[in-house]
């Protein structure tokens, strides 16, 4: 399920609504069933906009990542994990680590062993939602 700030299916702006991708797949099915092709029309393009606007988000989130890392900026990198037990991080050479307090002692572990600047090159990076 996501949250967006736009227009809701009947074409109302909306300060919020929620897309549930599996109950537009339904009402699109619905739609094309009942040959409202119109409203299937508007489904379709809800989809291809939570689609988008999901990798969107997925690509920001990498983009942050990165650039917190690359200038060892601890608190940029905080500020990007769930203060929750089941975010999870796997750093090169050692077993996954669980649970936000840890991960972000493992960051400060990796922040200790370089010097920052770093030079990452991210490359090839794709998304599929």
């Amino acid at each position: 399920m996501v949250r967006v700030k736009g227009e809701d299916l009947e074409g109302t702006l909306s300060s919020e609504t929620i897309l549930d991708e599996e109950a537009l797949e339904k009402e699109l099915q619905t739609a094309i069933e009942q040959e409202n092709y119109a409203k299937a029309a508007k489904i379709r393009d809800s989809l291809r906009f939570l689609h988008e606007d999901g990798k969107a988000s997925v690509l920001a989130a990498n983009a942050r990542f990165y650039n917190s890392f690359r200038q060892g900026d601890l608190s940029a990198m905080q500020a990007l994990w769930v203060k929750a037990d089941h975010v999870c991080c796997v750093h090169p050479g050692v077993s996954g680590i669980s649970g936000y307090d840890l991960v972000m002692g493992s960051w400060e572990f990796v922040w200790a062993e370089y010097e920052f600047p770093l030079e990452i090159e991210v490359k090839n990076v794709q998304v599929h939602i």
